[in-house]
Formats: C-alpha cells, structure tokens, sequence
C-alpha cells in the first residue's frame, strides 16, 4: 500500500470543489428547462426536444443519486479535516506547554 501525504489546505480544497460540483448537480435542472425551451418546436416539429425531455428525466433520478453519493463523500471529508485539525491544535497546545515546562 502506497502512502498518501496530503496538505489541510488541499484537503479543504478538495471539500471546496467537491461542494461546487454537488451545486452544480442542484441547478442542472434548472438549466435543463431551459435547454428544452430554447430547442422549442423548429419547423413545427417537436422529436427533440421530447427526446431531450426523456433523457432529463431519466438522468435526475441518476443525477440525484449521484448528488446524494457526493454529499456523503463531501460529509466524510469534511469529518477527516475537522479531526486533522483537531490534531493539529491539540498537539500544538501540548507542544506549548512542553515547552513551557522547566527541565530540572
């Protein structure tokens, strides 16, 4: 097994992008009306955008399993950067008091 070294600061970044892209997945749908409202019905024809309708259907239901994945991936994170910096600070003050400490 390889060993990972990672920075709080990438880790927190890694949580950042993790949250734009969980944002994302929460306006795709959004933006998905307006996709079919622009197609609208060229040539008095209406194929694509009821294919582009059913294939937005049938990807919400993925899209929000994927966003709920994503949360909990997101969540999981956010749990290992609060413990690392709970580390952190605790093996600071122990430092400090070490430190502090006069050696008879």
């Amino acid at each position: 097994m390889a060993d990972v070294k990672l920075t709080l600061d990438e880790l927190q970044e890694m949580s950042d992008e993790l949250q734009q892209i969980i944002e994302e997945f929460e306006n795709a749908r959004s933006r998905s009306d307006a996709l079919e409202q622009a197609i609208g019905a060229p040539f008095g024809k209406t194929a694509l955008r009821d294919t582009v309708e059913e294939f937005e259907t049938r990807w919400d239901v993925q899209r929000d399993d994927l966003k709920e994945s994503l949360t909990g991936v997101g969540e999981h994170l956010d749990d290992v950067i609060a413990g690392f910096e709970e580390l952190d600070s605790e093996g600071a003050i122990q430092l400090a008091k070490n430190q502090c400490t006069p050696i008879a």
